[in-house]
């Protein structure tokens, strides 16, 4: 009954907090799992005030970033009411410019992308914490999401995936004031004990890779498919 209820699951709250289960295609897949040392994830910060994901959608998509950082694991939590930046994205790197990470973590957006490393097929729990909203897709589904403004919370979400490979991941999140929390936790199905924070294991993540990069993170095939489209 649990995975029944798992696929059904849409949990709508004030907030418009959304939980379900899906299939991710395999064609959204682009290529095998990397054999290769985990690399992160590349991220942007924009700092502006909104109130929900969709807003947040639509600043980045209409305006430049204000900072770049990489991250090697979503767990970006922090205790402090008020934190900057760089105290708020733990395990991350490369903040540029530097003097952004030195600004107050607060009106803040921040929107992570590259790849998550499916080694078997089947189906994954997603367990994020937020404070405040958040997406997290992969393959251009939507797993799970909290889209307004909220105290720490989690939001649960279930993906299906035919076939392991490496698979497109995004993830959208917003700080308005007070404490900020991002950690994104997750394990094959029927394993609830296994849950772990994304990246902290396994070479779980990547960055989208530049062409000359590509064969280094075992994405040769991508590279090359890329190249006969482009004939």
């Amino acid at each position: 009954m649990k995975l029944t209820l798992a696929a059904l699951a849409i949990a709508l709250t004030a907030g418009s907090a959304l939980a379900t289960s899906v299939n991710v295609p395999v064609s959204k897949r682009v290529g095998p799992a990397p054999t290769g040392a985990a690399t992160g994830l590349n991220g942007m910060g924009y700092f502006k005030h909104v109130n929900d994901i969709p807003w947040a959608d639509m600043w980045i998509s209409q305006n430049a970033a204000n900072f770049t950082y990489m991250t090697s694991r979503i767990d970006q939590t922090t205790s402090e009411q008020v934190g900057t930046v760089s105290s708020f994205l733990d395990f991350s790197t490369m903040i540029t410019p530097a003097s952004a990470g030195n600004q107050a973590n607060t009106d803040t957006i921040y929107k992570y992308t590259g790849f998550i490393a499916i080694r078997n097929p089947g189906q994954y729990d997603f367990k994020v914490l937020s404070d405040d909203g958040f997406r997290l897709k992969i393959g251009g589904q939507t797993i799970a999401e909290f889209i307004g403004s909220r105290d720490k919370g989690e939001t649960q979400g279930w993906a299906t995936f035919a076939q392991a490979g490496l698979y497109p991941i995004e993830i959208v999140y917003f700080n308005g004031s007070g404490e900020a929390d991002l950690q994104v936790k997750w394990t094959n199905a029927g394993n609830p004990g296994g849950f772990h924070v994304l990246g902290s294991v396994n070479n779980e993540l990547y960055k989208i890779p530049t062409p000359g990069a590509a064969a280094l993170l075992g994405l040769g095939g991508l590279t090359i498919a890329r190249r006969r489209r482009a004939r």
